[in-house]
């Protein structure tokens, strides 16, 4: 099951590094950290995570047929 993963580099609630684990973890995934962002990624970078999401729920759909 392809899986991905969004993640701020400033998110003082729950730090990148339980990202980076999960992603090493999880076989098929995905994951972006944004420079700069918190905890709100897609209110803080709303365009750059619906480019993201598009492009990976495109791909998701073509490998499944």
């Amino acid at each position: 099951m392809p899986v991905l993963l969004l993640h701020g580099d400033r998110d003082w609630m729950m730090p990148a590094r339980y990202a980076r684990r999960a992603h090493a973890l999880l076989p098929h995934s995905r994951l972006h950290v944004f420079a700069g962002a918190g905890h709100m990624v897609p209110r803080e970078r709303p365009e750059t995570v619906n480019r993201i999401l598009t492009d990976f729920l495109r791909e998701a759909a073509q490998q499944a047929g």
